[in-house]
């Protein structure tokens, strides 16, 4: 299983400990397993050759687990993100 990271571009190094947040940019090194289940049904076929976690600060992290909205907006970007990722992997085919 190939484990793939979400998060925002910054300077620093896509290989490092360190990325940008996926809601606000923050560096942080600090990652969130993204489910298949709060991705969609639709991401099903692809849960188990990759395992998907997204860079998310602290007070992210904090606010999504208490407002809804954040929640919702953390997902709609790990999905895009997603997206981005497989319809890349489908091109280099």
């Amino acid at each position: 299983m190939k484990t793939i990271n979400l998060f925002q571009k910054t300077h620093l190094p896509k290989d490092g400990w360190f990325q940008g947040c996926v809601l606000c940019g923050v560096v942080t090194g600090h990652k969130e397993y993204v489910s298949f289940y709060r991705l969609g049904s639709t991401y099903l076929p692809y849960c188990n050759k990759y395992r998907f976690y997204s860079f998310t600060c602290k007070d992210c992290c904090f606010h999504m687990r208490r407002k809804r909205k954040w929640r919702n907006d953390f997902v709609e970007e790990s999905r895009n993100m997603v997206d981005i990722y497989l319809k890349r992997r489908k091109s280099r085919k």
